[in-house]
């Protein structure tokens, strides 16, 4: 074990095998972060992977810890751990090394938080419609578990895009939430519906903006005026809804060019 090590995964929240939430205390507490932003987990390469994964890539340097930036899914205002929404990457150098561990593993963890996909540019009379693919939801679930108020005037939507049902880790907790509060909207959909029990919506996040399903379905238009609108996950989703919502006067967020934009975005590979 490298004496590098800084952190310990408390818990592992598995859905299905190569989808699990890993809850990491790192030993100095409290841990500062803002919703949204991201760290950095490392593991040294001496690390086992975990079985059936593929080999390791040749650019793997003995000795060399192997990190990669992660987005924060727990709540900001929680301070002794942090939760990471992790999907197993067969082919790549930290992932079958995570899913390798188990609780009370120690793992290395980035002292700092960093990153501005937050809501810090919100105003408090703005709507938020948080838009994601696979474990892109992440970062929107470490905001809605942080900032949500079912008494404020703000409303929020979230879209979810996966494969499968089973990939909809947040299902339930999103769908309580949406069951309760006129003010939170949640709208899953799949796009592998073959051999799924699945009910609900089907199709690409693009075309269920495009055609208007998901507008129907929340009640509301995209709107420039009073939404910011969040993208986080499989790039090609995010380049064609940024075009889409440039179309409807929206414009990406820039905090020195362009305070007034309205569009955030993390590409995820």
């Amino acid at each position: 074990m490298s004496d590098q090590y800084n952190a310990t995964v408390t818990e592992i929240m598995t859905f299905v095998e190569g989808l699990a939430i890993y809850r990491i205390e790192p030993d100095e507490t409290p841990v500062r972060f803002e919703a949204g932003q991201y760290t950095t987990l490392g593991l040294m390469p001496e690390a086992p992977r975990v079985a059936g994964s593929d080999p390791d890539p040749p650019d793997i340097k003995p000795g060399k810890m192997i990190k990669r930036a992660y987005s924060i899914g727990s709540s900001c205002k929680i301070t002794e751990h942090l939760d990471f929404y992790l999907v197993l990457v067969p082919e790549g150098a930290l992932t079958p090394r995570l899913f390798a561990l188990g609780v009370g593993d120690r793992v290395w963890v980035a002292k700092k938080c960093v990153g501005t996909f937050t809501l810090e540019p919100v105003g408090e009379d703005q709507d938020v419609v948080l838009i994601g693919t696979g474990t892109g939801v992440a970062p929107y679930m470490s905001m809605i578990r942080a900032y949500f108020d079912p008494k404020a005037k703000r409303k929020w939507a979230i879209i979810h895009g996966t494969r499968k049902s089973f990939d909809l880790s947040y299902h339930d907790e999103l769908t309580e939430l949406a069951s309760k509060h006129e003010n939170f909207f949640y709208y899953p959909a799949i796009t592998r519906p073959d051999d799924d029990p699945w009910a609900g919506p089907v199709g690409r996040v693009n075309t269920l903006l495009e055609d208007g399903t998901f507008e129907a379905a929340w009640g509301y238009a995209f709107d420039a005026a009073s939404q910011h609108v969040y993208l986080c996950g499989n790039p090609g989703m995010i380049d064609g809804a940024e075009k889409w919502l440039g179309d409807k006067g929206f414009s990406e967020y820039q905090k020195k060019k362009n305070p007034d934009g309205n569009i955030h975005f993390e590409k995820y590979w």
